[in-house]
């Protein structure tokens, strides 16, 4: 399937805040705010810097990885849809 049609319905997906979280990965989200908030209000100078960076960092791991996913999970469905059609 090519690539550019899965990005364009995740792009869509997300645009249009299709995709929700569950309660168990907003509770989790929401503890580690809260830590990022207090370690910022203690971290100065350097320290401080490369927890931004690490958490930048973090963020680009994040949307990657459901990036990912997104688009084995439309290739499995689809090589599912079309095995299941044609009994192959």
């Amino acid at each position: 399937m090519n690539s550019d049609i899965i990005e364009f319905i995740y792009n869509m997906l997300c645009e249009r805040d299709m995709i929700k979280q569950n309660n168990d990965y907003k509770k989790a989200n929401a503890e580690n705010e809260e830590v990022f908030d207090k370690l910022k209000n203690v971290l100065k100078g350097e320290e401080l810097k490369l927890l931004q960076k690490f958490d930048d960092t973090h963020i680009l791991i994040e949307q990657k990885a459901s990036e990912t996913y997104f688009n084995y999970g439309i290739k499995f469905g689809v090589r599912l849809i079309i095995d299941l059609l044609y009994d192959n």
